[in-house]
């Protein structure tokens, strides 16, 4: 794969995985980047630019800083099944290999009877688990922040605008922890009475109280708690964010231990461990969170003093705005509930703030009802931000803002307005297009859309575009939409190109055509250029969403293999061979094939 600042976030992140395995968390300032935004559109700082390919040997911690040094950009690279951050020393070749064994593991333990909680021996499958030396801890989570699509409630049907629905579109996933085995876990209260639905959107946070039976450690129960702490309540609503599910999670360490052995626990249970965690706080972080430790012990006092030392180091208006949101919140859970203070931090933020990102956070926090709720200062500040906005991508971002925190939707179609005739590439013009689509100006939504195809640069641009434009959610014209396919496989330059468009070509979401996909998928085969090219064909071509044509794919698979050129290689399609072949087969082509 070649990373420049033309391509999508979207299409990054997508042949990041096909490539490597793994997921990839792609950020603009402290949130995440759009999907439908280009590299280039959310640079920041005098970042050169330019071309690059990572190889599975570059370590993760260097790739990221590549990435920061080239396009100004923060990513980090998680497990395939986004739920851990990989090792910055390890390379991605061996970040791939963990994350299969962490995978396998996790997989294991979901066959383990929930209910087994106190028993010596537990059979699974053939195996027979002998516990040592097991130790029972509850957990009570606070999963406040959130990562990935948060999805618009208002946009489902009705009938399934309920508390109910949501949550059976949620499921808690527990991370695994490196220095100790998770023998059972019991969910003992799901924690979602919070989680509810008004006025069309989602409102709450998850806090499930879990007890896990662990082997590990007796003596250190707050080393299991902070290796499983990023723990996280997945929302995937079909209609809505499938191919991008929300987490809820703990950003700032919030969860806490209730009891070890059914006998209440405080951190100042382990005294050695506490210490340790004194010497360790040096950054406003590190502060931050240790008050909020100390905030779900009930000892206030503590936490103010930590607030302070937070304050006395800090360094950016990131740190101050945490600070802030941890004096005034409201819920005591959460905050010490000093408005008055919270007010000041937010101010000594706002004095910090430096540019377009750190005021949007500011504008955003201030009017969250559980913090100042102070709407009129806000809106001051996301106008500040619409009159220094850019280009269209940062006007869309304070439209963002303004319908999801001030409900204004006059005001919203004015910079949905301006966005249209300010500075926009395709992709802004798609963003702007789909959210226009969304609230039923369908003509308006068309315009926007022929903008965008007239900006289109490439086939990926033309794809994207084609996707929105046969979306139901969206403009849902499937004719149209077919001929911006038909444009695109006329620009497409590679087999990646074509394999991404005859995903969606095949995709009931949007044309359904299999017959076409599979001509296009013949294409793709057409321009491969090596087994990797190959293995990523077969596994579309075998996806349900997709062709769903497994014999095909068992074919380009032993095509792939046969023009493998080494044991990386080998191994990439041994990977994607084992939803097609059984183990026999598998062990008997691999043998031949270096036989």
């Amino acid at each position: 794969m070649k990373i420049n600042g033309r391509i999508k976030v979207k299409t990054l992140k997508k042949q990041f995985t096909e490539e490597f395995g793994l997921s990839l968390r792609v950020y603009d300032g402290r949130s995440f980047a759009d999907d439908e935004s280009t590299l280039a559109s959310i640079r920041k700082g005098d970042s050169k630019g330019g071309e690059f390919s990572p190889r599975k040997n570059a370590k993760v911690g260097n790739f990221e800083d590549k990435t920061q040094e080239m396009f100004g950009i923060k990513i980090q690279i998680a497990g395939s099944d986004d739920s851990y951050l990989c090792d910055d020393d390890l390379t991605l070749k061996g970040a791939f290999e963990k994350d299969i064994k962490i995978i396998e593991r996790k997989i294991k333990k979901q066959t383990i009877s929930m209910k087994k909680s106190h028993a010596n021996v537990d059979e699974v499958s053939d195996q027979t688990i002998v516990k040592t030396d097991t130790t029972s801890i509850v957990v009570r989570f606070a999963l406040t922040k959130g990562e990935g699509s948060f999805p618009t409630i208002s946009q489902l049907p009705e009938d399934k605008q309920t508390k109910k629905y949501i949550h059976s579109c949620m499921e808690f996933m527990c991370d695994e922890p490196d220095s100790f085995e998770i023998e059972n876990m019991e969910i003992l209260d799901n924690g979602l009475d919070g989680v509810t639905v008004q006025n069309g959107e989602l409102t709450g946070h998850p806090k499930p109280i879990v007890r896990f039976e662990v082997i590990g450690d007796r003596n250190k129960p707050k080393d299991f708690l902070r290796e499983i702490w990023t723990s996280s309540y997945k929302v995937e609503i079909p209609e809505l964010n499938k191919d991008d599910p929300f987490f809820f999670e703990d950003h700032n360490g919030y969860s806490s231990i209730l009891t070890v052995n059914n006998e209440e626990w405080s951190s100042d249970s382990d005294d050695e461990d506490n210490l340790d965690d004194e010497d360790n706080l040096e950054s406003a972080w590190d502060f931050s969170n240790k008050a909020q430790e100390l905030i779900l012990e009930g000892n206030a006092d503590a936490a103010r003093e930590h607030i302070k030392k937070g304050i006395a180091v800090s360094e950016n208006t990131s740190d101050l705005v945490q600070l802030a949101i941890i004096a005034c919140h409201s819920d005591a859970e959460e905050g010490l509930g000093d408005k008055d203070w919270g007010r000041r931090l937010f101010e000594q933020a706002f004095d910090k703030a430096d540019g377009f990102v750190d005021i949007k956070d500011i504008a955003v926090e201030i009017c969250n009802d559980e913090l100042l709720g102070d709407k009129t200062w806000a809106t001051s500040l996301f106008k500040q931000l619409e009159a220094d906005a850019e280009n269209a991508a940062q006007l869309l971002e304070v439209a963002s803002s303004v319908k999801n925190n001030l409900e204004d939707n006059d005001w919203v179609v004015n910079l949905y307005k301006k966005a249209e005739i300010s500075e926009a590439d395709s992709s802004d013009f798609k963003r702007l297009a789909n959210n226009i689509a969304r609230m039923n100006d369908k003509d308006w939504a068309r315009e926007i859309f022929e903008k965008a195809v007239e900006k289109a640069e490439d086939s990926n641009d033309l794809n994207n575009i084609a996707e929105s434009v046969a979306d139901e959610n969206s403009l849902g014209d499937k004719d149209w939409a077919r001929e911006i396919f038909e444009k695109a496989v006329e620009k497409a330059e590679d087999s990646s190109d074509l394999k991404n468009i005859a995903e969606y070509v095949a995709d009931e979401n949007y044309l359904n055509d299999k017959d076409w996909a599979r001509e296009i998928f013949e294409k793709a085969l057409e321009k491969a250029e090596d087994s990797s090219d190959l293995k990523n064909i077969a596994e579309s071509v075998a996806d349900e969403d997709s062709l769903n044509d497994k014999v095909w794919a068992r074919e380009i698979c032993l095509k792939s293999i046969e023009i493998a050129e080494d044991e990386d290689e080998l191994e990439e399609v041994k990977y994607a061979m084992e939803d097609l072949f059984s183990e026999d087969e598998i062990e008997e082509i691999l043998n031949k094939k270096n036989s």
